[in-house]
Order: structure tokens, then sequence, then C-alpha cells
């Protein structure tokens, strides 16, 4: 029996987004209702058939999907089309490139920051 045998996936991922706001990091609402779904959904699990191991079952679905996304993006399609923003990346990286060291070397280059973090609570 492993510590991922243990841990209840939803109350985990209710505690990393809560972590999340208080540290004035944005999560898409529909992660808060992932969250809360799942949480539910593993306590009633739990509760009606305790033997099951929800590791193994996210495990071989993950697996499944990462398979997945393999697959399309390896397809020939998908790889001349990675090839061709590839060129288009550098490309235009080299103009940028050019820019960046003529600012540096003229003393123009500037820094902009922004951030959107409020004040502490």
């Amino acid at each position: 029996m492993s510590l991922l045998d243990d841990l209840n996936y939803g109350v985990a991922l209710m505690s990393v987004l809560q972590s999340s706001t208080k540290r004035g990091i944005q999560v898409f609402p529909s992660v808060s209702v992932i969250g809360k779904s799942l949480a539910n959904i593993e306590g009633s699990l739990r509760c009606l058939y305790p033997q099951l191991k929800l590791v193994k079952i996210l495990s071989s679905t993950l697996n499944g999907i990462g398979h997945d996304l393999l697959r399309e993006e390896a397809a020939p399609e998908r790889l001349a089309q990675h090839r061709l923003d590839l060129l288009v990346f550098t490309n235009k990286s080299a103009g940028h490139l050019e820019a960046l060291l003529r600012d540096l070397a003229s003393r123009q280059f500037t820094v902009r920051a922004r951030t959107n973090l409020g004040a502490a609570a």
C-alpha cells in the first residue's frame, strides 16, 4: 500500500487551489468546480467500494490519454506543422535577437514589470 492510495485527490486539489489564491495565482473557476466534483465522487467511491484503488484507475486513464496525445502529435501533418512553426520562429527570433543586442549596445534596453498581486492579507 502506497501513500498515494491514502491520498484524497479532491481534497488535495482544493488545498492547492486555496494556497494558490492566497498567493495571488489566478486559477480558472472550472478547476475549482472540478476539484469539488472530484472530492465528492472520491468520497462516495470510498464509501461504496473501499477496495477500489483510485491510483490504478487514474494512472491507466492518464497513460491512455498520453498515448493518444503522442499519437496525434506524431502524425505526419502535425510534424509538418511543427517544422513550419519552427522555421517561422527561427526567422522571427533572429530579428528580435538583433534588436535586443542593438538596444543593449546603445544602453536603450529597458525592462517593464507588472504584478497582479494585491495587498497582503
